[in-house]
């Protein structure tokens, strides 16, 4: 709500709107600003009401200084079951110079009713909760990992058969020639001797002449 002060004409006094309704819940209160401004030297204003309304309003400044702009907080209340009220608000400025009204009326708010609760068997989403889900089965595809790393080179193919066969069969052919030619000499122990000896060095040239093959 607004009040205007000395716009028009020194202490004059006018209101936008030219009439407040004030909407109060049943058993509470509800309030309201009232803005100020003066476009004069500052003045104090005097705030009262109608004896309709004298019950109902209060004002938090009742005798305020205006100097530019002051709010004034009217506070309504009608207790429950009281009936619309209308009156006056009365502004006087210049020490009673001028006096201005203005027309309010105070009515009950009117509390909406809730809505009336549906029966869970009435609800469309009752039937919705009761239907079964159906599943939907997702493929899953597995991907190998790659390795983090890999060796850039590889180990060569060795065959063994040949060599162990070069190594074998020369070594099984010597050591039965010199087994037989020891059965001829076993009466010579020094014979044997060096039968056993040379078998030592020819096996351990087989195998030395192996190993350098592979």
């Amino acid at each position: 709500m607004q009040v205007y002060l000395s716009r028009t004409r020194e202490n004059s006094i006018e209101f936008e709107p030219e009439e407040l309704s004030i909407s109060v819940p049943p058993g509470g209160e509800e309030r309201t600003d009232l803005l100020f401004t003066n476009y004069s030297s500052p003045t104090h204003v005097q705030l009262s009401v109608s004896d309709e309304l004298r019950e109902y309003i209060q004002f938090s400044h009742e005798y305020p200084q205006v100097q530019r702009e002051k709010v004034v907080t009217l506070t309504a209340r009608l207790t429950a079951g009281t009936a619309m009220r209308t009156g006056q608000i009365f502004i006087t400025t210049g020490y009673g110079a001028n006096k201005a009204s203005l027309t309010v009326t105070l009515k009950i708010r009117e509390l909406k009713e809730p809505a009336p609760s549906v029966a869970p068997e009435q609800h469309a989403d009752y039937y919705a909760a009761e239907a079964p889900v159906e599943v939907q089965e997702e493929e899953v595809t597995l991907i190998a990992k790659q390795p983090l790393f890999t060796i850039p080179f590889t180990l060569p193919e060795i065959n063994i058969a040949p060599i162990l066969y070069r190594l074998i069969a020369p070594v099984a052919v010597l050591l039965l020639i010199l087994f037989a030619v020891s059965k001829l000499f076993t009466s010579v122990p020094q014979f044997q001797f060096y039968v056993a000896v040379g078998i030592s060095i020819v096996i351990f040239t087989l195998l030395a002449f192996g190993f350098t093959k592979l």
